[in-house]
């Protein structure tokens, strides 16, 4: 194999690993950044409701 050749398969490797690591930081970076984001939008939208029930306390209807 040419010193050519062996420089382009090493630089495609190289290449391809980056590309890699690229998008496995992006993927762990992007699922945590959801997930935060729907447990804050969870809690904002059930303290409301746990607002009411707690003033309601022993009310029973």
């Amino acid at each position: 194999m040419s010193l050519r050749t062996r420089l382009v398969v090493a630089m495609l490797v190289l290449v391809a690993l980056g590309l890699v690591v690229s998008g496995v930081a992006t993927f762990v970076a992007l699922q945590s950044f959801l997930l935060r984001r729907v447990d804050q939008q969870l809690v904002d939208l059930v303290q409301p409701v746990a607002r009411l029930l707690a003033e309601r306390g022993g009310e029973r209807t």
